[in-house]
């Protein structure tokens, strides 16, 4: 004879869309300098996440939405086995453009970043000890203090994994104030076998509770992004067969419209969100380019479950976005990713700010799963129903009907009283659903079977994803004749 068990079968399609707990808390997996791999931490101060994770992408997300929504994220270092790589040297002369020094760049960066080194002093040759310079890791939107330029020439910037190294030019002047070397760094990243051993290590923790993972950085191609989507698209699906009912965060590479659409057009899955565009923000003490995923999970999590992610209300759970400076890709001003079931940032006409267009999942054709607020409200209502049929496992209160060989009526409506009052404490009680019920078959021949069947049907809110307004004039005087 088998073990007892629960199995929980979840409709999908009764909505009629047509085609196309630890709810305060969700996890943050991505590349940093150091920190145990696959190892689960959870940080409330972004400080402590600087001191155990380091640096990198993590780090820098993590610190974010702290400082962004605050509350509790888990963060967990992902195994990289792919390399960061910096860019070549770009030289702009400053002065009357004759100064002949260079710069050359080592190391493997740490994160991603957009280097400018400027001199704010020139000198003939290192030997002078006269120069110094300012460096920025965002593209010229902080700066550091003013640095003297060492003797040697090289200068490791703190904390990225990076050196610098000036030479001396072979005649006249090396070195005039305005002289800038940029390049660009890729952050380092990871394979789709990596993410698979970090959710894996997620699933194994079996007393963390969360609300979904966000997975921090991007592959460098759209085909890259859908590669890694497969991989945790089954990952979830294994997630929800251990009845922990949760979902993935997926940033898209920053590739065009069309090889992003290409490349997901055959993927689905109702449990992963994959986030496309890219926007400039303030984190971590630098404005920098990152997906527009940062700020949307940011939202997500000041919001309850039954809130729409493009709400335009300017209260605690909706309205403009914290922290972006700007838009990369508007879809507003470009569409065709919302439609594609990526979740998008874009503008609103006459409206200052940046919102997000809907929140999205990868659903397959009539799917009630197209936005997220009916993925987190099933999964509420999974973990509540799981919980409040538990006690029933080797119960001997089904009384059987000594007639028909089923369920009692009393027994039947005892259990519905108390699965229907665990419901509506956590879903209608709330204002999260319109309505929700417990049903259990009377028609089962539990003698036999020794399974009690039960039905749960959820109506969640409307919501308004356009609105049709008709504007003219009235003349009352024309009314009345």
């Amino acid at each position: 004879m088998a073990i007892s068990k629960i199995t929980q079968t979840i409709q999908d399609g009764a909505l009629g869309l047509t085609a196309g707990s630890g709810l305060d808390q969700h996890i943050k997996v991505g590349v940093a300098s150091s920190g145990t791999a696959n190892v689960l931490k959870w940080h409330t101060d972004p400080q402590a996440v600087k001191t155990e994770f380091g640096t990198g992408p993590v780090v820098d997300a993590a610190v974010y939405h702290l400082e962004t929504a605050g509350g509790t994220v888990g963060v967990m270092r992902i195994t990289s086995s792919v390399a960061g790589a910096a860019g070549s040297v770009t030289t702009t002369r400053g002065g009357g453009g004759t100064s002949t020094g260079t710069m050359a760049v080592t190391g493997t960066p740490l994160d991603g970043y957009a280097v400018i080194a400027k001199f704010t002093r020139g000198a003939t040759n290192l030997a002078a000890n006269l120069a110094s310079f300012v460096y920025s890791l965002d593209g010229g939107d902080t700066w550091s203090d003013e640095t003297a330029l060492p003797t040697n020439g090289v200068y490791a910037i703190p904390n990225t994994g990076l050196t610098m190294t000036w030479t001396d030019g072979e005649t006249g002047t090396s070195y005039a104030v305005d002289d800038t070397f940029s390049f660009d760094c890729v952050a380092p990243g990871y394979s789709a076998t990596n993410v698979g051993d970090a959710l894996d290590a997620i699933r194994a923790n079996a007393t963390a509770k969360f609300r979904f993972i966000h997975l921090v950085g991007a592959a460098s191609s759209g085909s890259g992004s859908a590669t890694i989507a497969a991989t945790v698209a089954t990952k979830m699906a294994a997630e929800e067969t251990n009845y922990r009912y949760t979902y993935c965060w997926l940033e898209a590479a920053d590739d065009t419209d069309g090889n992003l659409i290409t490349a997901f057009a055959s993927f689905v899955s109702a449990r992963v969100n994959v986030v496309a565009g890219y926007c400039e923000l303030s984190a971590n003490g630098r404005i920098m380019k990152r997906s527009a995923a940062w700020p949307a999970a940011a939202r997500r999590m000041q919001q309850t479950p039954q809130r729409d992610l493009a709400r335009t209300a300017p209260d605690t759970q909706g309205g403009a976005l914290v922290g972006i400076t700007k838009l990369y890709r508007d879809e507003y001003l470009t569409p065709g990713l919302d439609a594609a079931r990526f979740t998008t940032l874009r503008t609103y006409p006459g409206q200052p700010g940046f919102y997000v267009g809907n929140g999205r999942l990868m659903y397959g054709p009539g799917s009630d799963f197209q936005k997220l607020q009916y993925r987190e409200l099933m999964d509420v209502a999974c973990a509540t129903n799981y919980e409040a049929m538990f006690p029933y496992i080797g119960s001997d209160d089904l009384v059987v009907d000594e007639e028909t060989g089923f369920i009692d009526e009393v027994s039947a409506r005892a259990i519905e009283a108390k699965v229907n009052g665990r419901h509506k404490a956590v879903l209608r009680d709330t204002n999260w659903v319109s309505a929700v019920r417990t049903t259990i078959a009377r028609d089962n021949n539990i003698l036999s079977t020794s399974t009690l069947k039960t039905r749960v049907r959820i109506t969640p809110k409307g919501y308004a994803s356009d609105i049709e307004s008709e504007i003219g004039f009235y003349n009352p005087a024309l009314a009345a004749a």
